[in-house]
């Protein structure tokens, strides 16, 4: 009798330890700040989301990230960074509606307005961008005559810290005409105050031809088309860098050329492809955490810069 009863705590003791608790979240909101950091925005899970679960909704710890799911789609927040992407399901109803407004125009508007008004700085807006997914379904030799359908919008808010773009910071949304949001991305991190100081510094240094020329020289790279920014670790990356950075976009050889046949690079245009290269204040070259598997040991040592 006994040996049975240490059999059942046993197995009890065995599923508790294959169920991962689950962390608290992050607080949404406003992320505050002190000594003159930038603050950020967090977002979070149905309480301040207009993204819908649906029924059955359950709290879920799984490989890193805080999961709210339900039967019509799942809110994941990342315990490690803190950002946010809500995704529908397949059979989500949110999917069936049209969406958002008459134009793109209302779409972006929407967008801040929603974000905003969860306590994202509205002074941190630079911009919004919209893009159009369009689908047409028809037969395949009859491509012609299809005739595409505007199914949805996304709008991406744009980072800006006192004139400067922080490219990796984001928060965009699908919405439909029923003012659900269908789907979302959001990491908009807090930064601190000598980021900003350095970009002010390296705007400053650019702005006169002297330094922007001394600069230069130390440079790999021609920088006359570089571009201030500040960037910082993507949202898949738990370890956070961030740095002021002059960025070049330069074409480099094609993958073919080179050596190292695992080489890819960020993007490509007309022209071959383009890698955008960071240099801090010091004229020092600098990588991303997420650039680092990719590029480390693999740039060119000169560029021709976009025009």
């Amino acid at each position: 009798m006994r040996k049975h009863s240490n059999g059942i705590a046993a197995l009890i003791f065995l599923a508790s330890c294959a169920t991962p608790q689950v962390p608290p979240a992050p607080r949404p909101g406003l992320i505050a700040v002190s000594n003159g950091d930038v603050p950020g925005y967090q977002h979070g899970g149905t309480e301040v989301s207009k993204f819908v679960t649906g029924d059955h909704t359950e709290w879920i710890f799984q490989h890193g990230y805080i999961r709210q799911a339900g039967d019509e789609g799942t809110i994941a927040i990342s315990a490690g960074n803190g950002s946010v992407f809500s995704v529908p399901n397949a059979t989500a109803s949110a999917l069936r509606s049209p969406a958002y407004g008459a134009s793109p125009q209302d779409h972006e508007r929407y967008v801040r307005d929603y974000f905003v008004g969860r306590g994202l700085p509205a002074s941190q807006v630079k911009n919004a961008r919209t893009m159009t997914l369009l689908e047409a379904t028809g037969r395949a030799d009859e491509i012609n005559n299809t005739i595409p359908r505007l199914t949805a919008y996304y709008s991406v808010l744009e980072r800006d810290i006192d004139g400067v773009a922080v490219p990796d910071s984001f928060a965009w949304a699908r919405v439909n005409t029923d003012g659900r949001v269908v789907q979302e991305g959001v990491y908009w991190p807090s930064l601190p105050a000598t980021a900003v100081a350095d970009a002010m510094k390296l705007r400053d240094l650019l702005a006169r031809p002297a330094t922007r020329r001394a600069l230069s020289a130390r440079l790999p790279v021609d920088a006359a088309s570089g571009v201030v920014t500040i960037r910082h670790s993507s949202a898949n990356e738990d370890e956070f860098e961030v740095f002021a950075s002059l960025d070049v976009a330069v074409h480099v050889p094609a993958p073919s050329t080179r050596a190292a046949p695992n080489y890819r690079p960020l993007q490509s245009i007309a022209g071959g492809p383009v890698v955008v290269r960071h240099f801090d204040v010091n004229g020092q070259e600098r990588l991303l955490p997420q650039e680092r598997l990719n590029l480390r040991d693999k740039l060119p040592a000169t560029g021709k810069e976009l025009q």
